[in-house]
């Protein structure tokens, strides 16, 4: 037989071999949990065998012992009060019962839900702990989908399922087992009629839910993808007139995404009457059958009673267990989202003390043989560069396009790490071993400040919690990047709202809010990526200033720029060409 016929083994193996150790554990910690929900709804059908026998044969209360003791315990003096009687005290068990079925449904929900939680943190640690070219080469909306979606999608519809699954298995060979020895034929009755049923059932659906797990899965992918390049280039679909082009492909997508759940919640919805139609036809063939053979019809009437009895506990087991299964089937896919040993969680402090080394920067900051080419790639981007600043200098580095600058830079950040050569701080080389030591020296302003959707406050302080923030500190960083102006006219002042990306606010704000933020956390080393670039001449012009007034012999300064008049403040400045430093040490009036 082919392994997909063996789902349950197969959905097995992925839970052990994807999903991390935790996962299993949980699920033998749940299985208990269903089971006892299962075996109090069992229980609960017991109970109500013997009401019902009494009803249709009275003389069973003199025939049973417990019925009988409990008639003359209570002194009842006909079978229909002892009958009422029963059905008062079971309506009162089963609420007992359904009110313990909901604290045990809550408490596999709390835990299920709370794997979903840590699955979801997992995947966001170990996307956040992944290099930058990870993320340079993955599609931002497919991870965000990855971990705020699919660790939920598993749980709802495959760990919650599959034990579902087990549990009911369980129930189920427990009332076999129960009218096997109570009645063989009665059992082989149920057997005949449900077993063709689930063979042509499974038979049928298999590839359609096959089918439909991949489509689901392509699918949602891509309108999570073109969602967000819609919501991001809002402005530009507005400009360009292109709502007429992304609607459409949206629409598309959406709607054939919408189909595919709509298809599963059809065969979910529909398997429980199919199977409630196989149960009528196996009670009417049962009777058609015992009226050909001439079987008594007392001896039937009982038969099916029990009969149908059973079906009333092994219906709702069997309909639980085919949309369990077409939720596993369906959802397959989740599992190629899950790699147990591609777990890392992200920390703000280096794993161990023990190998870090701290860096004094006291003298200089030299970058000696450096050179660098991407994986698969022959020729280097940088090649052999050498450059020497003194602390305290502020230096410029110039190029077109495609000259390496955004290269050099992310070697600096440690983005990249150099083919040959190496960054050194007072000739000790920057490495994994004081890498969190060269993050304390360094700050950052790039060419596009990612601002969040929060306050002024919030922005400047990034990461910090509001009860931590330093306003003095805050105030100081405000000024040197010329904001107080601007801030002290705002109603709210440093709590003003500045809205998603900043869209409340000017580009220039938007650069000075970066270069405060910069300032806030600090470094003695403090970069600028192309930071006036998207600006007007005059808006350059002023911020060109801030930069220049923020400069003194405390902080070391590199500018990144295409520009030269965004360096002419700087003390020296180096024209990199195709990954080549071709001319250096120049001053501004000098070029």
């Amino acid at each position: 037989m082919k392994a997909d016929r063996f789902f349950l083994v197969d959905t097995y193996k992925k839970i052990k071999h994807n999903l991390p150790d935790y996962v299993l554990k949980s699920i033998v910690r749940l299985f208990p949990i269903y089971l006892l929900s299962s075996i109090f709804e069992i229980f609960g059908l017991v109970i109500l065998f013997p009401v019902i026998k009494i009803v249709i044969e009275p003389s069973y209360i003199q025939n049973n012992k417990y019925a009988f003791f409990l008639y003359n315990l209570f002194h009842f003096q006909s079978s229909i009060s002892f009958v009422l009687f029963l059905f008062s005290s079971i309506t009162i068990v089963f609420i007992l019962k359904n009110a313990i079925i909901l604290l045990i449904t809550k408490m596999q929900t709390n835990i299920s839900f709370n794997l979903a939680s840590r699955l979801s943190l997992e995947k966001y640690s170990t996307y956040i702990g992944k290099p930058y070219s990870f993320h340079s080469e993955n599609n931002t909306a497919v991870l965000l989908r990855n971990f705020t979606q699919m660790p939920f999608e598993l749980i709802l519809y495959v760990i919650m399922p599959f034990i579902a699954i087990l549990s009911e298995l369980f129930v189920l060979v427990l009332i076999i087992c129960a009218i096997t020895i109570y009645d063989p034929v009665l059992f082989w009755s149920l057997i005949i009629f449900t077993a063709p049923f689930l063979f042509f059932y499974n038979r049928f659906f298999k590839k359609k839910l096959r089918d439909i797990s991949t489509k689901r899965d392509a699918e949602g992918v891509y309108m999570y993808k073109l969602g967000l390049q819609s919501m991001e280039a809002f402005r530009e679909m507005i400009v360009f007139n292109k709502k007429s082009y992304f609607k459409p492909v949206f629409k598309k997508t959406v709607d054939s995404y919408s189909k595919s759940l709509a298809d599963i919640y059809l065969m979910n919805s529909f398997s429980p009457k199919i199977v409630e139609t196989v149960a009528i036809l196996a009670i009417f063939s049962i009777f058609v059958s015992g009226y050909i053979l001439n079987k008594d019809i007392t001896m039937m009437a009982q038969f099916l009673i029990i009969f149908t009895i059973a079906a009333y506990r092994v219906i709702p087991s069997m309909n639980k267990i085919i949309l369990s299964s077409n939720y596993i089937k369906s959802s397959s896919y989740v599992f190629q989202y899950f790699d147990k040993s591609d777990v890392s969680v992200a920390t703000d402090e280096p794993a161990s003390n023990e190998h870090i080394r701290d860096l004094d920067f006291k003298e200089k900051l030299e970058i000696k043989n450096l050179s660098f080419n991407f994986q698969n790639k022959s020729d280097n981007v940088l090649n052999n560069l050498n450059l020497s600043i003194a602390k305290g200098q502020t230096i410029g580095i110039i190029g077109t396009s495609g000259a390496g600058k955004t290269t050099l830079l992310n070697i600096l950040l440690r983005l990249y790490e150099e083919t040959e050569g190496g960054i050194y701080v007072d000739n000790a080389k920057i490495d994994k071993s004081n890498l969190y030591s060269w993050y304390k020296l360094v700050s950052y302003v790039p060419q596009n400040i990612t601002l969040l959707d929060g306050s002024i406050e919030e922005n400047i302080a990034f990461g910090i919690p509001a009860e931590k923030i330093d306003h003095a500190l805050l105030k100081k960083v405000i000024r040197q990047a010329q904001l107080d102006v601007f801030i002290s006219s705002l109603p709210q002042n440093t709590k003003t709202e500045i809205g998603e990306k900043g869209v409340k606010i000017s580009g220039g704000q938007r650069q000075r809010i970066g270069i405060a933020r910069a300032l806030y956390h600090g470094g003695s080393i403090l970069i600028f990526d192309e930071a006036t670039s998207a600006l007007d001449h005059e808006t350059e012009e002023m911020l060109t200033e801030s930069i220049n007034n923020i400069s003194h012999k405390e902080l070391t300064i590199i500018i990144v720029a295409h520009r030269i008049q965004t360096l002419k403040y700087c003390d020296a400045i180096y024209r990199l060409e195709h990954g080549e430093i071709k001319s250096k040490a120049m001053a501004y009036h000098e070029i």
